[in-house]
This record gives C-alpha cells, structure tokens and sequence, in this order.
C-alpha cells in the first residue's frame, strides 16, 4: 500500500507500507527496495535513455535497467518531488518525447512555489528546466 503522505521525522515524507502475512506484521519502506514493479501495472514505454521498460514502482518511475546493484541506466523520477506529485500521464509525456510541458506546483527548499518542465539530461537523469525569466528594465 502507499506511498502515503505525512511521516514525519525533521520533515514530512511519503511511506509506503507492506503487510507480511508469515509473521502477521506490518513493514514500513522509504524507498523502492523493491526490484519487481507491481504485477498489475504494465510498462509505461520505453526508457528515453536506454530503451529498457519504465514501469511504476511504489515511490519513482523508473527504468528497469535502473534498478537493482547492477544498474545500468539512470532513469528514475520521483512520484513525489519537490512536494508536487508527478502524475503518470506526464512521465508518459516524458518518455515520449524527453520532455514535459511546463508544470506547476512545485515547491522549493524555502517553501517557494515555482514552475519547470521535467527533461532528460545526456546521462539519462530527470532534471528540471526552468523556463526564462524576463528581465526588467530599468529606468534611466
């Protein structure tokens, strides 16, 4: 289940949270510590990077090639970066043509909103592009 909204350690954080039935508890997980994507899920496209399947993990999208101790691929976004959730239809956008349009709703370290675009960088990364800023004349 998850990820879920609202941990709170220094700063709040998404979770997610696995029933194991063998010991009839419950786990708690910060990261896609998981290899396989969910089952029910198939895979979004291709990877922009390296062509390797992107699927839906419990707290990115990620390449599959990306995964695991013998990675390959850097592809990974976050569902939750900069406190704006990244819905699936724009990380298709991403995959398909290495870039999104212009989103908002994200939010910086000060706690400032601002707008970006998600594009894959040379290396594969997802990266934020931000659109020009107008300049202001001066007076004389």
């Amino acid at each position: 289940m998850g990820p879920l909204d609202g941990f709170v350690s220094q700063k709040t954080y998404p979770a997610c949270i696995r029933w194991i039935t063998e010991t009839n508890r419950y786990e708690v997980f910060f990261s896609d510590d998981e290899d396989t994507p969910s089952a029910d899920q198939p895979a979004m496209g291709a990877c922009p990077h390296c062509g390797g399947a992107v699927h839906g993990r419990a707290m990115r999208y990620a390449c599959d090639k990306a995964i695991g101790t013998d990675a390959t691929c850097n592809f990974k976004v976050q569902k939750l970066w900069c406190g704006r959730k990244i819905a699936r239809d724009e990380i298709g956008q991403l995959i398909a043509t290495g870039r999104t349009e212009l989103l908002e709703g994200f939010r910086g370290r000060s706690g400032r909103p601002f707008k970006a675009r998600i594009v894959v960088g040379s290396q594969g990364t997802a990266a934020f592009a931000f659109p020009e800023r107008r300049r202001r004349k001066l007076p004389e």
